[in-house]
């Protein structure tokens, strides 16, 4: 191999050897401005985005999800227990992060839906808020402290005052938005 095949050859693979990390930086720091809401379908982005144009009360906890260590994944499901209509779910931490799944009916008319979306994510809030929850247990130990139980359906639920309040709260912002757009 001849001294300029070489030369190339080595600065190649430094070159490659000094931009490596500088890349993994860059896409460690696209991924920092990632929402931590991640909606799987149109119909859920429209409802964050109803709901963060209409009420400040929803912005205000997509604003703490987004500066927290959770990160939701949010999709529609006609299979949720009878009488519910939204439900959070954790589904495990890895990296530093906890990932939990709301899931909301997809049926209901679009100011429902997004209260139905405030209360759930009063609930990611408080898992937020609570770094001892790192699994399914540890979560029903922690809403069993701070919140109330119940059966409904063929399950235990859980449910807290400040995600009921929250949803209550978020359902007067989002129709006053809804009736001054109409006017």
């Amino acid at each position: 191999m001849d001294l300029l095949h070489r030369a190339f050859i080595l600065s190649f693979f430094f070159l490659l050897f000094l931009l490596t990390p500088l890349a993994a930086s860059a896409h460690a720091d696209e991924a920092n401005t990632l929402s931590h809401l991640r909606p799987l379908d149109n119909s859920l982005q429209e409802l964050l985005d109803m709901g963060i144009r209409d009420s400040p009360s929803f912005r205000a906890l997509v604003d703490r999800i987004n500066a927290s260590d959770v990160v939701v994944y949010l999709r529609c499901s006609r299979r949720l227990r009878t009488g519910l209509s939204g439900q959070m779910t954790f589904m495990g931490a890895s990296a530093g992060l906890r990932y939990v799944v709301v899931a909301l009916d997809p049926e209901g008319i679009a100011e429902r839906r997004v209260a139905t979306l405030g209360h759930e994510l009063r609930h990611v809030v408080e898992v937020a808020d609570t770094p001892t929850i790192i699994d399914s247990r540890s979560l029903g130990v922690a809403y069993a402290r701070m919140g109330r139980s119940g059966w409904l359906g063929l399950g235990l639920v859980f449910d807290t005052v400040a995600a009921i309040d929250s949803g209550v709260q978020i359902w007067r912002e989002v129709v006053a938005g809804s009736s001054r757009r109409a006017e």
